[in-house]
């Protein structure tokens, strides 16, 4: 079936809205009357772009396991607190300490006792910026103790470590995620930045690469970054370039049509579809 649709235009812009635009059955785009050649995909107009290597890891605390645990086993008013290590800990469990945005963590390697994780773990909450005084000891060979002057109550749980490793790129202020990959045991080989890439295969990261990573119940993350020089971004919609002169292009993921120039009010757009 083959049908016609027809758009007034009402914004000096260069593209018109069309709901339910698929590019494939487009037949004709005409404008006043005359037939426009169409595309569905931008012109490779190169747009400089800086590529970002990063390695990230997030502590998602939603996580139970039969054979670990870890317990305060005391807690005198808020300033003498002491926790218990399971004895047989898993490989890739973290042990995680923290008040608001500041933590500590252990994650367990394999061949771990009770004793590696509480000496790891409190190497790390020594080396944490608190913001207050405070004192952490082992105690035997399975607890770990803090003792602060103050009242403050410290957070704490298993967790599974999720680690992600890739590329993205920022665009006119907004983050596009290149590629990642994801493990549960270390990070994943970033990739080497390739010379160009197509807009459309990038995914838009509307609140930035830290909220696109975040996993579910984080108490704690980490991330490592590395600019790797220059690339070139291509098909990028919204540039007076993309769009070669006399033509337009069907964009079916806006859901718009984008013409090489801002269209004038008065002007009609007709749609014809199979």
């Amino acid at each position: 079936m083959i049908t016609s649709r027809t758009y007034p235009v009402v914004a000096n812009v260069d593209y018109i809205e069309a709901a339910s635009l698929v590019a494939s059955d487009v037949l004709v785009v005409d404008r006043n009357g005359i037939g426009v050649r169409h595309d569905a995909t931008f012109s490779s107009t190169p747009v400089p772009s800086v590529i970002i290597a990063f390695e990230w890891v997030g502590l998602y605390t939603n996580f139970v396991t039969d054979s670990d645990f870890f317990i305060r086993i005391t807690n005198l008013g808020n300033k003498t607190q002491t926790w218990l290590i399971g004895p047989a800990p898993s490989p890739n469990v973290a042990y995680v300490i923290w008040i608001g945005p500041v933590f500590a963590y252990y994650i367990t390697q394999s061949g771990d006792d009770n004793t590696d994780v509480r000496d790891g773990l409190l190497a790390s909450v020594n080396a944490a910026s608190w913001g207050f005084t405070f004192t952490a000891t082992a105690v035997a060979t399975d607890k770990i103790r803090i003792v602060t002057p103050d009242q403050q109550f410290f957070a704490y749980s298993l967790a599974k470590a999720k680690y992600k490793s890739g590329l993205y790129t920022i665009l006119s202020g907004a983050a596009y995620l290149i590629s990642s990959l994801e493990s549960d045991t270390d990070y994943p080989p970033v990739p080497l930045p390739a010379l160009s890439y197509d807009f459309g295969n990038l995914t838009l990261m509307p609140l930035g690469l830290l909220e696109y990573l975040k996993v579910p119940s984080q108490p704690a993350y980490e991330i490592y970054e590395l600019n790797e020089g220059p690339s070139n971004i291509l098909k990028v919609p919204n540039l007076p370039s993309s769009v070669p002169v006399g033509q337009c292009v069907v964009n079916e993921a806006e859901q718009r049509v984008y013409f090489h120039e801002n269209l004038a009010f008065g002007e009609t757009i007709k749609i014809i579809s199979k």
